[in-house]
């Protein structure tokens, strides 16, 4: 999905993305602003924060992702049946698995 359609989502009734998507991404650019000032002013540091930086960057993108998939699957395990106790028992066990 590229940004258009994230941002477009984002402000939809779609369950996906939400505020943890939208906090990874934001995270994600943050770090690539951070990187984009480092190139230019070159520290003393630069290829330690730079690799720094750049693990931020992933893993935003990674919580983005991983939010978006987990909500939809919590979601589809709310909708399985409850109608026993081992039913509820078994969602549960289920939605703590995919969450």
């Amino acid at each position: 999905m590229d940004l258009a359609e994230f941002s477009k989502n984002l402000g939809s009734d779609k369950p996906a993305p939400g505020g943890g998507a939208a906090g990874g991404l934001t995270l994600s650019l943050a770090a690539a602003c951070a990187q984009k000032a480092m190139v230019f002013s070159k520290p003393e540091n630069y290829d330690e924060i730079q690799k720094f930086l750049e693990d931020i960057r992933l893993d935003g993108l990674h919580f983005c992702e991983e939010d978006q998939r987990t909500f939809i699957e919590w979601q589809k395990a709310r909708k399985l049946p409850k109608d026993t106790d081992e039913q509820k028992r078994s969602e549960e066990r289920r939605v703590g698995k995919e969450c």
